[in-house]
């Protein structure tokens, strides 16, 4: 399965899943797996009675199908094109650039440039401790990684020039081979010394000139580069600060989230810059402070999709169309950011227009089965409990898709969402055309499933309170507990535990700061399932970014009560 695709701007054609299986020997072979795998799940809880008779089960699929079955009704979901096309053409003409997201509390990393702070509010890395300077102020500038990246240039002074105010690189003309000089205004005297740097808390030698353009490192490798340029510097580095100083933290010296085997708790991080201006001010005021930080963020597709989730939690939801459809006018080129969009369209509870998007990507991706799964869940959402359940049926037993682990696990995952949408509204629905044989749903109490649009969730881990984790080398807890992951390429991991109580749980996702496509924002949708498949089954959804995090992120902590 590919991790990166390309999609035209606008699909000239309409959805239309896979035709309903016949019940044949074929969708036989392609169910015995899955069904072996969910009797796994099944026996885990209540290993005597709940299973599934593997053989008798199969032996429905070398009968004829019921006379009342219409076949025709099975799978068919197709829509005309004009609803689609309408919901294109009203997308603003916008300049295609791009490049983040959050959940109801948008917890994302702050990405700060060309603000003046306090140095308290500055963290300084010595090496060998980070301190603040409480009570001393201090000009700053903070320039992101994210923000160099893409720059060609592996100097200092050329990936700083231009973006920090009062920051002047000097260079020599007609000098080949010569360094540029940095030279940061405010600093000190007309004759100040060059500035000092520190680069992963380690302060490089001084030889008395700006050599900034002597440094060289990659862009990618740098997590920020941070600017000190008032005197106030010398009160942690010193006399040797007197011309201002520049520290470079590379992504492998980060500290605590430098280190691929440290932890972050990602809801004690600062938020982004824009979204800090956005929530300081009233939520009368909030509109115009949108438009006031739009221009500098209008390439972003992460800016709309914060801004829509802001503003749908504030309850200001008569802009959030607009912003959902700059944010699809940026993201028509990838599955990531398509995926993304959708993401926040159920965030937002507009199910039909996931809908759309889902349709779209599942007829030009036929082959990729989370789609499916995706457009199946999106459709039990807007309550169309009979589609939901049509399309997972229909896609556990055809045999067109692949037969590898991943493939099955998933299958598995979408027997258990039909089985639990059943369960749920066994009154609503008609299953006349699905063997009694395989309804049969868990017996478990909370199910967790956690799905990214722009990363793999293999080496993700849930933990209790006081207990070992589940992960990828321990997917059995001794209390029942059963974490499966569906393999990296369908990005999509599920949690489960009978006996749930009052209990804490926190979610942990390894990262490396950057997605499978780049130009996308990061997501992780984390949705919590309580009373799973009862009457007063609940269900909560969040969403998570994980741009500009690095190491373990811890994403949710949450409390189950009994």
């Amino acid at each position: 399965m590919q991790k990166r695709f390309i999609l035209p701007l606008i699909l000239c054609f309409s959805f239309q899943l896979t035709q309903a299986q016949e019940r044949t020997p074929d969708t036989a072979t392609a169910l015995k797996p899955v069904l072996v795998q969910y009797n796994q799940r099944l026996q885990l809880w209540d290993s005597v009675h709940n299973s599934i008779n593997v053989n008798k089960a199969l032996a429905n699929y070398f009968k004829p199908l019921p006379p009342a079955y219409n076949l025709s009704n099975v799978g068919y979901l197709d829509y005309p094109h004009s609803e689609t096309k309408q919901l294109n053409d009203s997308l603003p003409a916008i300049s295609k650039k791009t490049k983040r997201i959050a959940s109801a509390k948008i917890s994302n990393k702050k990405d700060t440039f060309n603000r003046t702070q306090a140095l308290e509010a500055v963290e300084v890395n010595l090496g060998y401790t980070t301190v603040k300077a409480p009570g001393v102020n201090v000009s700053v500038d903070k320039i992101s990684g994210t923000d160099i990246q893409n720059l060609p240039n592996t100097d200092i002074a050329s990936l700083i020039q231009g973006r920090a105010s009062g920051v002047e690189v000097i260079t020599t003309p007609g000098q080949i081979g010569g360094t540029a000089e940095i030279l940061i205004r405010g600093a000190g005297s007309l004759n100040q010394p060059p500035p000092l740097y520190v680069i992963d808390g380690v302060v490089q030698p001084h030889d008395g000139v700006g050599f900034g353009g002597g440094i060289n490192i990659n862009p990618h490798d740098i997590a920020n580069i941070v600017i000190l340029k008032d005197a106030g510097a010398t009160a942690i580095y010193g006399s040797a600060a007197a011309g201002g100083v520049i520290i470079v933290t590379t992504k492998s010296g980060k500290g605590a989230i430098g280190n691929s085997n440290a932890k972050t708790i990602l809801s004690e991080e600062d938020d982004i810059d824009y979204m800090d201006d956005i929530q300081s001010v009233d939520s009368s005021k909030q509109y115009s402070e949108y438009l006031s930080l739009e221009p500098q963020n209008n390439t972003k597709l992460s800016f709309y999709l914060d801004m829509a989730q802001h503003f749908y939690g504030e309850g200001l939801t008569s802009h959030t169309d607009t912003m959902m459809q700059k944010a699809r006018a940026l993201c028509n080129d990838t599955l990531a950011g398509q995926t993304a969009v959708a993401f926040v369209y159920e965030y937002m509870k507009q199910y039909d227009k996931a809908i759309l998007i889902y349709k779209d990507l599942v007829n030009y991706y036929p082959g990729n089965l989370k789609l499916v799964r995706d457009l199946a869940w999106s459709y039990y959402e807007n309550k169309q409990y009979d589609a939901a359940i049509k399309i997972l049926y229909n896609a556990v037993i055809d045999p067109g898709y692949a037969d590898d682990d991943p493939t099955i696990k998933l299958k598995d995952i979408m027997l258990t969402d039909m089985n639990m949408i059943i369960a749920t509204h066994k009154n609503d629905v008609s299953t006349s055309y699905i063997p009694a044989e395989i309804i049969k749903p868990v017996a478990a109490g909370m199910r967790i499933l956690m799905e990214s649009n722009n990363w793999g969730l293999s080496g993700m881990f849930i933990k209790e309170k006081g207990k070992h984790r589940l992960d990828h080398d321990r997917t059995i807890g001794k209390d029942s507990a059963r974490l499966e992951n569906a393999g990296d390429d369908f990005s999509l991991t599920e949690f489960e535990t009978a006996h749930i109580g009052k209990k804490e749980y926190s979610i942990t996702v390894p990262y490396d700061s950057k997605g499978w496509y780049p130009r996308s924002p990061t997501l992780v949708r984390v949705i919590k399932i309580t009373n799973f498949g009862k009457a007063d089954q609940s269900i909560d959804t969040d969403i998570v970014s994980l741009d500009n995090q690095y190491g373990q992120i811890e994403i949710e902590k949450f409390l189950v009560k009994e």
